[in-house]
């Protein structure tokens, strides 16, 4: 009986490490491409203050969007500034659903405790 709890163990043991090494992180961000030359500000406005621009093409990392269609999103750029671009300037919608927390109509505050 021990020897074959052992091999059961031994096997469980092996699954799990293989499953650890093998699986992608699960809370990894989307990187999605720029479909046209973004402007980034310093805030979900068109009004705020201009920090750049992120050329076409280029890779960025997406940590938020504004719900409930994120119009604007919060990126990370390793070449540049982080900062809130257009949704719009930003590719692959599924990417961007990721990060878009889901808002309920009846929420209060909504829009101006995004803004």
């Amino acid at each position: 009986m021990t020897t074959r709890l052992s091999f059961l163990f031994a096997a469980a043991l092996a699954a799990v490490s293989l499953a650890a090494t093998t699986l992608p992180a699960a809370a990894a961000w989307p990187v999605v491409k720029a479909t046209s030359g973004a402007t980034i500000y310093a805030r979900a406005s068109t009004s705020s203050r201009t920090l750049g621009r992120v050329p076409r093409y280029t890779l960025v990392t997406i940590d938020y969007c504004t719900p409930p269609d994120a119009d604007w999103c919060h990126i990370i750029w390793d070449d540049g500034p982080n900062g809130w671009v257009r949704g719009g300037n930003l590719g692959s919608p599924a990417k961007k659903a990721l990060v878009t927390p889901f808002m309920s109509v009846f929420e209060p505050g909504w829009p101006e405790n995004f803004m």
